[in-house]
């Protein structure tokens, strides 16, 4: 059941959510890992102190990234799925009537 989750097709109601899920749980992950601290690069702040520290930096752009698309991409990806599912169906009930 996985593999055929997985495998389904971009634009289909399933493989949209598949997608927000997987970029919600990379988030989870991130944040859980203690990442969120390294976005004080955004105010031009290091957060080990060491300003010659390039890890923080890239951390930090990665933990915003994934933020970002975690609140403004999964929300549109879900409503899509939603209303692909919503035509589906209507699609399915209209040629069945017939």
């Amino acid at each position: 059941m996985i593999r055929r989750i997985w495998r389904a097709p971009m634009f289909s109601p399933t493989g949209l959510l598949t997608r927000a899920v997987l970029l919600t749980v990379i988030y989870l992950v991130l944040h859980l890992a203690g990442w969120r601290e390294n976005t004080s690069i955004l105010c031009g702040t290091a957060p080990t102190g060491n300003l010659s520290d390039r890890y923080a930096e890239v951390y930090g752009v990665i933990y915003v990234l994934f933020y970002f698309a975690v609140m403004v991409l999964v929300p549109i990806l879900v409503i899509a799925a939603g209303m692909l599912a919503i035509v589906a169906r209507c699609s399915k009930s209209s040629t069945l009537g017939k």
